[in-house]
Formats: C-alpha cells, sequence, structure tokens
C-alpha cells in the first residue's frame, strides 16, 4: 500500500462512521513506515470534530504530530473551535496545560487544549482566514464559555492571570504596512502621497514612543446625553504617557 490507498481508505471508513478504524489505519501506515500527508489525516480530524467525538479527534491529531508532520490552520480551527463549544464554564476550568499523558486520556479537559490550540495557531498561523475567525467566533458565542476579559499595564490577563506575551512587529511586517499606507497615498492622488512621505520624514527625525489617537481618545466612553469631545480625556492620556516615557511628550494628531 502506498499513501494514496492509506488516504483512500481512511476517507471511506470516516464516511462510514467507522472512526476507530480510519486511525487504526493510520497508525499502522505509519509504523510499517508509509510516508503519509496532512490530506490523510484531516478528514478524520474534521469528521470526528463534526461528531463531537474530543478524545478520537485528538487521538488523530496526535498522529499527526506522531508522523512528523504540522497541524494546518484547519484543523487547529476545527479542534479549538470543539474545545471552546465543550468547555466548561470558565470559573471551572484549569489552568493546567496538558501534558504528553493526558492528551491520551479522556480526563483532559477541553479548556486546557483549547488555550493549547489558540497557542499553536499564533504562532504557526499569524493571520486567520475569514472562515475561521467566523468559526471560532460562532464557537466562542456561549457566553458561559468565554468572558470579557482586560489587560493590565503590565501585561496580565484578568482572566486566566498569566502574564501575556508582547509580540512586536517584524521587519518584514514593517516594510509590509508602510508599503500599504504609501499604495492607498498614491492611489489617493500624488498631493497625499508626497504629503505622507513629508509626514514620515519629520516622524522619522524625533522618534516618538507613543502616538495618541486624538479623536479615539477623546470620544471614548462618550456615548451619553451631554457627551462629546473630551479635551480633557485626551490631556490625562498625554500626561499619563509623558510621566511612563520620562517626560518626553508623545506625538498628538488631531483633525484640523
Amino acid at each position: 500500500a502506498d499513501e494514496s490507498t492509506v488516504t483512500l481508505r481512511v476517507r471511506l471508513l470516516v464516511q462510514r462512521g467507522e472512526w476507530d478504524g480510519a486511525i487504526e489505519t493510520l497508525q499502522a501506515a505509519h509504523e510499517s513506515g508509509i510516508p503519509l500527508r496532512l490530506r490523510s489525516y484531516s478528514a478524520v480530524v474534521k469528521a470526528l470534530c463534526s461528531e463531537r467525538q474530543l478524545d478520537a479527534a485528538f487521538l488523530a491529531y496526535q498522529s499527526i504530530h506522531d508522523a512528523g508532520l504540522t497541524p494546518s490552520e484547519t484543523e487547529l480551527v476545527d479542534l479549538a473551535a470543539l474545545c471552546a463549544q465543550l468547555s466548561e464554564p470558565a470559573s471551572a476550568s484549569s489552568n493546567s496545560p496538558p501534558t504528553t499523558q493526558s492528551r491520551r486520556s479522556s480526563t483532559v479537559r477541553p479548556s486546557a487544549w483549547l488555550r493549547e490550540l489558540l497557542g499553536d495557531l499564533q504562532r504557526h498561523n499569524g493571520q486567520l482566514t475569514l472562515a475561521s475567525l467566523r468559526q471560532l467566533g460562532d464557537a466562542f458565542a456561549d457566553s458561559d464559555r468565554a468572558q470579557l476579559s482586560s489587560v493590565s499595564t503590565d501585561g496580565v490577563c484578568s482572566s486566566c492571570g498569566e502574564q501575556l506575551e508582547a509580540i512586536p512587529l517584524t521587519a518584514a511586517q514593517y516594510q509590509e504596512m508602510r508599503n500599504a499606507l504609501l499604495d492607498a497615498a498614491r492611489a489617493a492622488g500624488p498631493t497625499q502621497l508626497l504629503d505622507l512621505r513629508r509626514f514620515g520624514e519629520w516622524v522619522g527625525t524625533r522618534r516618538y514612543e507613543y502616538i495618541v489617537d486624538g479623536p479615539n481618545v477623546a470620544y471614548r466612553n462618550q456615548n451619553f446625553d451631554g457627551g462629546g469631545f473630551s479635551f480633557e480625556q485626551i490631556d490625562l492620556a498625554c500626561r499619563l504617557l509623558r510621566e511612563m516615557n520620562g517626560g518626553r511628550p508623545p506625538l498628538l494628531g488631531l483633525p484640523e
């Protein structure tokens, strides 16, 4: 048998609902030295997620790693969505990540797997497709399994109490963003492109640490009778940033 034959047999077993047989076929092929591809596993993971068979789905997921393959966005999102749907309320969830031993056990809490999967998505897939975002959004729609959180000034999450990792843009991402801005200005006209270039040169000589978007700060929480453009909020934000930056003021942007 070769990879194509194994994949075809696995898909037939999945269509019949014979999950155990599909997983056993994959494991046997791997143990016999047949080099499998990700497509051999994808149908099993998706079908098991659709049937909400969490333990079997993660057994198939672990088989992907055992074969030396890397799960794609599709497998990670399918599994994360299933975990979100099956997770216990946040107050009852464990903060302990799953161990290698517990990954093969039915005692693993979906919430623990969910944290690991979301971490994998963050590390391996910088930008999710719109379909993936919608799938995850639907899975988190239940308020018992998702909650509003805040992040403190030192990066601690109010829900899990963990220190969040700051992930700065890479040099390539900065260049991509710069090119996109220049392309947008160029499309608006030569004057706009020239103005943006001059502004970029001006800002570059001053090396501001912080930039304040004046209108966004001014209108924050002002959607009430009598609310409006708040210069007090802008002043407060600028003063706090100045204190944080050793007395150096932020760059404040305001409309004409």
